[in-house]
């Protein structure tokens, strides 16, 4: 039993190094939630815990590392801005796989574990999406976390138990219950909201999404919350609101009449205070994108890149937009600058497979531009990223 331990605490240290929360795209930690030095922390006290042979004190670390594994995903599923990041990151994933498959030469490369869609509109949805970010760190930790309180629930006597076990696990889960009461009440006034816009009370409807922003700071940063609270400014000829000029936009957009969706929100992201803005500009940068491959559908490759060079000016986390700018600069023989927009994309990328197909863009461009020994290195480069059906590198290496 105390290897079971051991591997417990082990695994729990070990989780302070590892990733807890990871972006399909970029990777790499989640800045606002550091929780891997406090997962260290509670493994160095469960190691003084087993050399003393302290099970009450390792139980306590089993509950704690709980405690600390659940509020990371209670806090990025209902509290965090940056869920909308993440979720923004994993849908330009989801467009760059399709835009690889429908444009670029036949790869069967494939990640088994990517869900190219994410259900945000309910808490449980929120809550399956928030799991769907965590990574290995996160898993380790708890894994680690439920090892330690096992030992504890066997060797302790049930009054012990009650002591050492069942108060801290009340103090820590009832305070991640206090932190989301405010979310609770967000929820609450949010979907009164849609209860008074359905009943056409759209000055109700209005002070309930504005109150619910406030209570919820995630709220405060969702496309969908500043939307439906521009629909009720613009039912209360409030027409010149940054929130009725987004939806107004949106209307427009779906319309099929850009152009217009475009100016509105380009007005409007002039008049919005923050959030709002960058909400705004996120709108804007993805317009822009789907116009540009609208564009690239229709063969029109100059007019695409037009739109793909805006949504960077407008979102610098437009990852997708650097991908689809490095292949339509080849398309256009521009070597040089399809190969520089292609390190720029590596330098920020983390995902195998879309760092292999940039790969092969790097090597077809050196191709071109008669640098074999270049090209051979970017195909075998991509090879090594994603050897599962690349068969146009087993061509392309062929060739070199």
């Amino acid at each position: 039993m105390r290897g079971l331990t051991a591997i417990g605490m082990l695994g729990l240290m070990s989780s302070g190094w590892l990733i807890w929360i990871k972006a399909p795209i970029s990777g790499g930690a989640h800045p606002s939630l550091s929780a891997g030095w406090l997962a260290g922390v509670i493994g160095g006290v469960a190691a003084i815990a087993w050399l003393r042979r302290s099970d009450h004190l390792l139980a306590v670390c089993g509950v704690t590392g709980l405690g600390l594994a659940s509020f990371i995903l209670l806090y990025l599923a209902f509290m965090d801005p940056a869920l909308w990041y993440l979720v923004d990151e994993n849908a330009q994933a989801a467009n760059l796989i399709g835009f690889s498959h429908r444009f670029l030469p036949g790869n069967y490369g494939f990640q088994p574990t990517f869900r190219p869609s994410l259900d945000t509109e309910t808490l449980v949805g929120r809550l399956v999406t928030a799991a769907y970010f965590m990574s290995w760190g996160w898993g380790v930790g708890l894994a680690g976390s439920l090892l330690l309180l096992f030992n504890g629930l066997i060797h302790a006597s049930p009054r012990r138990r009650l002591t050492w076990i069942s108060l801290p696990a009340v103090l820590i889960f009832g305070g991640q219950g206090a932190m989301l009461v405010s979310c609770l009440a967000a929820e609450y006034l949010h979907d009164q909201g849609h209860r008074q816009m359905a009943l056409g009370r759209y000055v109700e409807a209005a002070r309930r999404y504005e109150r619910a922003q406030r209570w919820n700071p995630q709220l405060a940063t969702s496309l969908r919350a500043h939307v439906r609270l521009g629909q009720a400014y613009y039912h209360l000829n409030m027409q010149t609101h940054p929130n009725a000029r987004l939806y107004r936009g949106e209307r427009y957009a779906q319309e099929g009449n850009y152009k217009t969706a475009f100016a509105e929100y380009l007005v409007a992201m002039q008049e919005a205070p923050s959030p709002v803005k960058e909400v705004l500009a996120k709108r804007i940068a993805w317009l822009h994108v789907d116009r540009g491959i609208a564009q690239l559908r229709k063969g029109q490759v100059g007019a695409a890149i037009g739109h793909w060079e805006h949504a960077v000016a407008f979102d610098e986390e437009q990852i997708q937009a650097v991908y689809f700018l490095a292949r339509a600069y080849f398309e256009q023989s521009r070597y040089e600058q399809s190969i520089a927009m292609s390190h720029i994309l590596l330098s920020r990328s983390q995902n195998r497979l879309l760092n292999a197909n940039v790969q092969f863009i790097i090597g077809d461009s050196y191709w071109r531009l008669r640098k074999f020994d270049q090209a051979r290195l970017a195909y075998e480069a991509s090879m090594r990223l994603d050897s599962y059906g690349n068969f146009r590198i087993f061509k392309s290496l062929g060739g070199t």
